[in-house]
């Protein structure tokens, strides 16, 4: 489990923003096929999804800002 947590709140985010967290150049070795998710990442914001996945040689953790309509929705 990977927990993700902002430290500056005014940091901006680039949605689909990937970040390598392990590398390794034998390749991983966990019997997870590459491409799949991997393990669980975890976050208490509330503008942030995260997830884990992998490579062959790498596990990365991708950030993405949720998308949220605006309720109520706001008149033209």
């Amino acid at each position: 489990q990977v927990n993700v947590t902002a430290l500056d709140p005014a940091q901006s985010y680039q949605s689909g923003r990937t970040y390598t967290l392990l590398s390794a150049q034998g390749g991983l070795v966990d019997g997870a096929a590459a491409g799949t998710a991997y393990a669980q990442a975890l976050t208490n914001s509330a503008f942030l999804n995260v997830g884990l996945q992998r490579t062959a040689n790498d596990l990365n953790l991708t950030i993405e800002q949720k998308s949220v309509e605006p309720t109520p929705t706001p008149t033209p």
